[in-house]
């Protein structure tokens, strides 16, 4: 499965210690790149859940930059998930996803 983060002011999306942890949100209704518009559903979820439960349970995870450069950040695994509220009250699903491989990430463009 692949995901795409988008850099934006307001996301709630990270990416920390060099790449090796990453914190997306789940799919659902956004109001702006990794911010949510409304409160995120669970069936919504199901996709990530699935290919989280199955091995190799991997996620192939890009980021684009506020320049539109897309970057190949590696292949990683969820290691946890919360349902948190946003600054604005909505209910989202925060993935907490680590790097399975020693891979250094590439600008695509």
């Amino acid at each position: 499965m692949n995901i795409l983060i988008k850099d934006h002011k307001d996301s709630l999306e990270s990416i920390q210690r060099d790449g090796q942890i990453v914190y997306i949100i789940g799919p659902g209704v956004l109001k702006s790149p990794g911010h949510p518009g409304g409160n995120q559903q669970f069936d919504r979820q199901l996709k990530i859940f699935r290919v989280a439960c199955k091995e190799p349970y991997l996620f192939k995870i890009y980021n684009k930059d506020l320049e539109g450069h897309t970057e190949y950040l590696g292949e990683y695994k969820v290691l946890g998930y919360k349902i948190k509220l946003s600054f604005a009250g909505f209910r989202y699903y925060e993935y907490k996803m680590v790097r399975i491989n020693p891979f250094i990430p590439s600008t695509l463009d």
